[in-house]
């Protein structure tokens, strides 16, 4: 298991475009109690924030975020940067890309929640030119083996799915990912992209055990009918890694060092491209470093996913 923090803070470019327009000092917004539009949301920095008073004209929002403004979510161009797994940045209509310098000693990508048929990671040096590929293998037709199972058989579609990589440090200076559409999705889209520095922290012992929460809203009436409102459902991942006796302080200072942070973890680190990772973006809980008497040290772990 390894886990990454994020250091990519901005896009040099992307195809990204935004929901709602950059704020105007001397546009007027308003109050708008239903459906919210362009008419009480604008874009500042990163964020798309919702205007909670009429007549609000020359208020900066991130001067008067809490009053004349709240924060209503982040800004497609930065959704997938955020905190939060759930949050997707999207493009309609066709491939999705973004390019970024490479941090300092980065020597990992991850993705999840991404939509597409399949995805395309290329480093550049500093003469633009590639110096290392990845690219997954498409599952559209995986299940397809003649005319029959084509005519009946399920569509297979990349939709929600993750992805870890690893690759030489200093291998490159910039980084394009690219989302590539199937034929038949309406967009491509990602949930969260992870790029930085892996820490290692043992092999992933075999029993993982994966713990849904639900966020739905359910109730009953007088007359015992159920209505549910879907929300999200985030996940607790528990499980073991065991690691070499002689790094035990090492690791342990590690985990102290990024107890508060929400990174992503990779917690199978699977290396064969036709396997799927368990890739999360999440916060641990009170990981547990156990030093024995033997060669290996167990470290028990809970993962919270930030959704």
């Amino acid at each position: 298991m390894y886990y990454v923090k994020n250091l990519i803070s901005e896009f040099t470019d992307s195809n990204l475009t935004e929901i709602y327009p950059e704020w105007n000092a001397i546009t007027t917004y308003c109050l708008e109690t239903g459906t919210p539009t362009s008419a009480s949301i604008a874009r500042r920095g990163t964020w798309y924030y919702r205007s909670a008073t009429n007549a609000n004209i020359n208020f900066d929002p991130l001067e008067y975020d809490g009053t004349k403004w709240v924060r209503y979510a982040p800004a497609n161009s930065h959704a997938m940067l955020d905190f939060k797994a759930q949050t997707l940045s999207y493009l309609s209509g066709g491939d999705m890309f973004v390019e970024f310098d490479l941090p300092w000693m980065a020597n990992s990508i991850g993705m999840g929640y991404y939509e597409c048929d399949t995805v395309l990671i290329e480093l550049f040096n500093g003469s633009d030119e590639a110096v290392w590929t990845y690219e997954t293998e498409s599952t559209y037709s995986e299940n397809i083996f003649d005319w029959y199972t084509w005519t009946f058989a399920t569509k297979e579609q990349e939709l929600g799915r993750s992805l870890a990589v690893k690759f030489p440090a200093f291998i490159g200076t910039k980084c394009r990912i690219t989302w590539q559409k199937s034929a038949y999705q309406s967009r491509t889209a990602c949930g969260f992209l992870s790029c930085g520095i892996a820490e290692e922290m043992g092999k992933t012992k075999d029993t993982v055990k994966f713990k849904p929460t639900s966020y739905a809203v359910r109730k009953v009436d007088d007359f015992g009918n159920l209505t549910i409102t879907k929300r999200s459902v985030s996940k607790t991942i528990d499980f073991q890694t065991t690691t070499d006796k002689a790094l035990f302080m090492r690791k342990q200072r590690a985990i102290n060092r990024d107890l508060d942070d929400i990174m992503m973890f990779v917690i199978d680190d699977v290396e064969n491209s036709s396997l799927e990772n368990i890739v999360t973006l999440g916060i641990m809980q009170e990981p547990t470093p156990i030093l024995d008497e033997f060669d290996l040290s167990v470290i028990s772990w809970s993962i919270f996913e930030a959704i």
